[in-house]
């Protein structure tokens, strides 16, 4: 098995790993003879040792990836191998020796990991939003020629007669994946072809742009002069100056629900946030014990339940769907089937775009110890499973090997808004008899993961405390599904239904009913974000009546308090607050959020991945890098925006909007 990392690849050459003690000590006596010719110091140097700090959580000593990778530099041929680094995995626990000793040594486990140690399936591979707090990893480097499985049950014996009669077990795992040596890299067929699409798409928007400068000059206009016509609109969809001007112009229409641009926004940097906590979480850091400190801390329950910000898109996705259906059907320009594939059209192709980054060429875009679990795991998935993404169906079917992690919500979005007419049209056609009909689905879509979770016992809720196996089940049953993430969506049509029907009125709330309005949504708000507090202490024991009620009403409960800030801001109650959100300079910031949403899981992934050392972790750290994060997924979402969504956003217009002449 090979994967090429960078100059990096995984590699396992052709090797006996069914070698016994004295053949290893045999073939390290002849190693070790030719290390000490050339490479000793380096080769040691680099291996991993006891870090301090092991009771705050460091016990992952990474070693020095890059001086073993050139600790043989230029002896190759002289040595007849080269260096090689390995991460091995241990997992520690205690054996009942019928003493105190048992009870001393399961304390300190306990702080070295968070008191997770039994709750982690440290064999798990890419699923990312898993903490790994109880993962002692020992980096070392060794020649090439000894393969993982040598290694294993080398330091197996090793560890074995070194903690006899100490009330200690280590169990030993090295990982052929684990094992690295320095490779020159090797492009495969289907990196050759993404990159062949990136240098057409070069090439297509170079001369797009050339066309629409001298078009442009032609007519001895502005550069940023719209071309008009069909055919000189498609050829132009490509066009960097014509692009840049549509990302740019801050133009409102009276008809926009205005303050959704900046929701819309503001919930895409609260997701990034929170894919931020997942990696950062996986990551080794010299005080992992801060992640337990901070959850006792009920003011950081901001960050530990921030996996409401998807049912705010939810929400946004139902009211936009709502207000544009019911526009188009008092204009008779509603096609369900047209509408789809607009709705397809627009997505997929910056998805498909990503998917092939993500299957090919991310694996070249750095190293480092754990960059093989990090990235090149996930870019796996997207090889195999690439097509469940562009059907729209990854959320149901395998779906704890998500290609991309963020893009559940892409086929859960795709999946309601195929089933938003069987509510709206009726909303439409029949007022009394649509709110009846969107009542009972809203009650349906409450009850729903309400039972999943009380005739299963699963958790109300994911947090970094709870055990892996309960986490895989939550997001399995509860949190991918589309039929258990409807609520909100369903109260973003009745929403979107409500102001459509006061679009052009102005209604008269009194002062009292707004205040109150105001603070219950806020009140709200609190007891979804701090009420579950309790639910993800260390010392929490589980209530299955607890976790249903929290579980089935939060997601419907906070899409209600959000609900409230989008209809009192539209229709002129919200303030400062409708000031603020309604700013223009949300405009082009609510244009690349779908790229945003597209892009930052690889900043993360890439970034988390390339670590050598342990980090100090801490709140000022934490922002420190979610604020690098957000600039480099700005810049990467504009070229995403203009150079291939926007065009074949244009594209996709020309292709699917009705002509109607008499207009």
């Amino acid at each position: 098995m090979e994967n090429h990392l960078g100059k990096t690849t995984l590699s396992s050459p052709d090797r006996d790993s069914n070698l016994d003690l004295p053949v290893l000590s045999s073939r390290a006596q002849h190693v070790t003879r030719a290390l000490a010719n050339y490479a000793t110091e380096a080769v040691l140097d680099s291996s991993g040792s006891i870090p301090s700090g092991i009771l705050e959580g460091n016990i992952r000593s990474l070693g020095n990836y890059d001086e073993c990778l050139k600790a043989t530099a230029g002896y190759e041929k002289s040595l007849g191998f080269t260096s090689q680094y390995c991460l091995t995995m241990l997992r520690l626990d205690t054996v009942d020796k019928g003493s105190g000793g048992k009870v001393t040594l399961d304390r300190i486990l306990d702080m070295m990991t968070s008191g997770r140690r039994h709750r982690e399936w440290n064999n798990h591979k890419g699923l990312s939003y898993l903490p790994e707090c109880s993962r002692f990893e020992m980096a070392l480097c060794l020649p090439s020629s000894c393969s993982a499985k040598d290694l294993e049950a080398t330091l197996g014996r090793l560890a074995k007669e070194a903690t006899k009669d100490t009330g200690l077990h280590v169990e030993v795992n090295v990982e052929e994946s684990a094992c690295q040596v320095s490779s020159q890299m090797k492009l495969r067929k289907g990196d050759i072809f993404f990159f062949s699409i990136i240098i057409f798409l070069v090439v297509l928007t170079a001369a797009s742009s050339t066309y629409h400068i001298i078009q442009t000059r032609k007519k001895k206009d502005k550069i940023i002069t719209a071309v008009e016509g069909t055919s000189n609109k498609l050829l132009t969809a490509f066009s960097l100056p014509n692009n840049f001007r549509k990302l740019f112009n801050f133009y409102v229409p009276e008809e926009t629900i205005k303050n959704i641009d900046s929701i819309r926004f503001l919930s895409t940097l609260w997701v990034m946030f929170t894919h931020k906590s997942f990696s950062a979480m996986q990551e080794p850091w010299s005080n992992k014990a801060f992640l337990s400190e901070t959850v006792k801390d009920i003011s950081k329950m901001v960050f530990h339940n921030s996996m409401l910000d998807v049912d705010t898109f939810f929400l946004l996705g139902g009211v936009v769907r709502s207000y544009t259906m019911l526009n188009q059907l008092d204009h008779k320009e509603f096609g369900y089937f047209t509408g789809f594939i607009h709705r397809y059209l627009r997505l997929t192709p910056p998805y498909a775009l990503m998917i092939g980054f993500f299957s090919t060429v991310v694996v070249y875009c750095g190293s480092g110890p754990i960059w093989y679990r990090g990235v090149v795991v996930q870019s796996d998935w997207c090889r195999e499973n690439w097509f469940l993404n562009l059907l729209y169906v990854n959320n149901y079917i395998d779906n704890q090997r998500l290609c991309m992690l963020q893009s559940w919500y892409l086929s859960a979005d795709i999946h309601l808004f195929l089933l938003a007419p069987v509510l709206v049209y009726p909303l439409w056609r029949c007022r009394k008899f649509g709110i009846l009909l969107t009542v009972i689905a809203l009650i349906i879509s409450i009850i729903l993961p309400a039972a999943t979770i009380y005739f299963n016992k699963y958790v109300g809720l994911a947090s970094s405390l709870i055990s892996d196996g309960d986490a895989i089940n939550f997001t399995k049953y509860v949190y991918y599904p589309t039929h258990q993430r409807m609520s909100p969506y369903f109260l973003g049509l009745g929403l979107g239904y409500a102001l459509h029907c006061l679009r052009n009125q102005n209604i008269n709330i009194k002062k009292s009913i707004c205040i109150l309005g105001w603070v219950t949504s806020l009140l709200i708000q609190a007891a979804v974000i701090f009420g579950a507090y309790r639910l993800i202490q260390a010392d929490y024991k589980y209530n299955v009546v607890e976790a249903t009620l929290y579980g089935g009403l939060h997601r419907f409960a906070w899409a209600l308090s959000v609900a409230w800030l989008v209809f009192a801001c539209a229709k002129g109650y919200g303030g400062f607050i409708n000031t603020l959100l309604s700013a223009r300079m949300f405009r082009p910031l609510s244009r690349i959020s779908y790229a945003m949403y597209l892009t930052h899981i690889a900043v993360m992934f890439m970034s988390s991945a390339r670590l050598r050392t342990p980090k100090y972790m801490d709140e000022y750290y934490m922002m420190h890098e979610f604020l690098g994060d957000i600039i480099i997924t700005i810049v990467v979402s504009m070229v995403l925006h203009v150079c291939f969504e926007l065009p074949f956003l244009t594209i996709t217009k020309l292709l699917t909007t009705r002509r109607h002449p008499n207009k």
